[in-house]
């Protein structure tokens, strides 16, 4: 096989491992986000509600 065909091979072979990567992350940063807020969705749930002070009535 000619050195040039196979490093063109290598290179297109690379250049779809990275994409899946870059895919990859993307996919894992959107689930992180959504996770946090969830995250914080039940945390407002849970929160108690502040007691009013004293001069508020």
């Amino acid at each position: 096989m000619n050195p040039n065909a196979i490093n063109e091979e290598a290179n297109r072979f690379l250049a779809i491992r990275i994409g899946e990567l870059v895919m990859a992350e993307a996919a894992g940063a959107a689930h992180t986000k959504a996770m946090l807020a969830e995250i914080e969705r039940l945390q407002k749930l849970t929160e108690k509600p502040s007691e009013p002070s004293e001069g508020a009535e």
